[in-house]
């Protein structure tokens, strides 16, 4: 999808598509640094009583499920950013609900970002975190 889009926005010649698990991926399959990094990993805790119905419903689990209360993922993206993100790229990422101050904590803890601001959904909650590396 992601390539077919590309083609019909005429993009093709200047991104770059590489399936990969964010976890193991190595700088070998890697042919560069990245400008920007957009993650919507899933991020849900097995067992959360507030998912909506329709959304486990209609969304593989794989995309909505993460351990570690939800976070797994989204840790997983955060060290993804650390190795891979070129200085002043910026990285953008979808967390859940609620998640909003321990990611900020752990993107301040890596020390490697000169600016880290969240941002509000339609609804007006924090749901994605917008970070510029120094």
């Amino acid at each position: 999808v992601a390539w077919k889009n590309a083609q019909g926005l005429g993009v093709q010649e200047r991104v770059c598509f590489i399936e990969s698990d964010v976890k193991t991926i190595t700088e070998n399959e890697i042919p560069q640094k990245f400008d920007l990094v957009v993650g919507n990993p899933p991020y849900i805790s097995f067992g959360d009583p507030n998912i909506a119905p329709n959304v486990v419903r209609y969304e593989p689990h794989i995309a909505l499920f993460a351990e570690q209360e939800g976070l797994a993922a989204i840790l997983s993206w955060i060290d993804f950013v650390d190795r891979f993100l070129v200085s002043e790229g910026l990285f953008l990422m979808e967390i859940g609900f609620g998640q909003m101050l321990q990611v900020v904590q752990v993107l301040n803890k890596k020390n490697i970002f000169s600016s880290v601001e969240t941002l509000k959904d339609y609804s007006g909650l924090e749901r994605i975190i917008r970070a510029i590396r120094r």
